[in-house]
């Protein structure tokens, strides 16, 4: 339409008498040249202004059809939905209780890993809200990628109880090296972004405090985790080495599952929780499949790092709410495979009725992951476990 446009438009503006002989002069080329940058700026602004008159009424339809699409989202995975909630709540609660009963406490004693996994378990809610919002809407790889960071979370937060309060005092002093690479960083570029450049007296600053440290505890602590480097094995200091110590490598397969989420690899474009192994589909919007994925896994993960923040502080209160909400994680891993069976079926009857028409028309997909799924729930186990042992 665009195309027709420009050439109709085109041969209007070279049918002007002025333009008879143009053909043969020397300037032809920049004539023409000329008069296509014009058509072409002419038009752009005309359909600008065509998309802007029709925007409220088109943004309504979205809107309406999103909130559609939720509804179907609520009906399907509704019961597991609501138990996230319930469980993000009690979570939040039992974190702003302990942050209000003992930061300050924490900061007066010099309890380096109270201290850091309050800041843990508050970032770990935080992601537990996205994970939540992506769900609601569908967005499940969207949903296991904030997963992955909320496991990221737990293993560091697993990490740190188990070791002295030195490497939780490394852990925190080891934001003063993010600090200078940030601050490195957009020194770099900030004449490039057409920002104001970093005073001097901010980048020496950043820069001492970070050869402070680098004097005070080696080399290896300017790593990306440098702060781990006294208690773990080998010389790679990365995410992975911690993930192996603390005994939660099993999930792996999932961690790596959720990377292609967030890296432009091949294969995030070829694989996505909310499409089907057999739909020739290319997802680029919502879709209420692969919920249950990311729904179990952050659940496990907060779980995690809640029954680490309690353990930095025990009695009989945080004793009876680690096993409730163990009770609660057991529920919400039941409803979340009963709502994907649910899911199964219905898209299963709807692919039936759909078999003579049309195969692209939209409907809820079958999902033929119920079995990995069943192998989650046994790794999950065997995680409850571990910890109940930890405690």
């Amino acid at each position: 339409m665009l195309a027709a446009a420009f050439w109709s438009a085109l041969e209007t503006r070279l049918a002007d008498p002025k333009f008879a002989d143009l053909p043969e002069r020397p300037e032809f080329e920049d004539v023409i040249s000329e008069v296509t940058g014009s058509i072409l700026e002419e038009i752009s602004s005309g359909v600008l202004d065509s998309v802007l008159r029709s925007a409220p009424e088109v943004l309504r339809d979205n809107e309406r059809a999103r909130r559609d699409f939720e509804a179907t989202v609520e009906r399907v995975w509704g019961e597991p939905l609501m138990l996230l909630r319930v469980f993000y709540g009690i979570c939040m609660e039992v974190g702003d209780s302990f942050n209000r009963r003992y930061r300050d406490r924490a900061y007066d004693e010099n309890d380096y890993s109270c201290q850091a996994i309050i800041r843990l378990h508050a970032r770990s809610c935080l992601v537990m809200s996205e994970v939540l919002a992506l769900l609601r809407s569908g967005h499940a790889s969207g949903a296991h990628a904030r997963w992955r960071t909320l496991h990221e979370l737990a293993v560091v937060a697993s990490f740190l109880r188990e070791h002295d309060d030195e490497i939780a005092h490394r852990y925190l002093e080891h934001d003063s090296i993010q600090a200078y690479k940030s601050a490195l960083s957009y020194r770099s570029y900030a004449k490039r972004l057409g920002h104001e450049p970093l005073a001097d007296e901010e980048f020496d600053e950043a820069k001492r405090r970070r050869d402070e440290l680098v004097c005070k505890y080696g080399r290896d602590f300017k790593r990306e985790y440098g702060w781990a480097e006294p208690v773990l094995p080998g010389e790679g200091r990365t995410f992975a080495e911690i993930e192996f110590a603390t005994k939660l490598d099993h999930i792996r397969p999932y961690y790596k599952m959720a990377s292609h989420a967030i890296h432009p690899n091949a294969r995030g474009s070829f694989f996505d929780l909310g499409l089907g192994e057999d739909e020739n589909l290319l997802l680029a919007g919502p879709s209420t499949r692969g919920l249950a994925d990311p729904g179990m896994g952050a659940c496990v993960a907060l779980f995690q790092t809640t029954v680490s923040l309690l353990n930095e502080r025990p009695d009989v209160d945080e004793v009876v709410t680690m096993l409730v909400l163990q009770q609660l994680v057991s529920q919400i891993e039941d409803a979340l495979l009963w709502a994907n069976v649910a899911h199964d079926a219905e898209a299963e009857r709807r692919r039936n009725e759909r078999a003579d028409g049309d195969e692209s028309t939209p409907g809820i997909p079958a999902d033929r992951r119920l079995a990995r799924l069943h192998r989650l729930r046994g790794a999950l186990t065997g995680w409850g476990a571990a910890l109940r042992t930890r405690r």
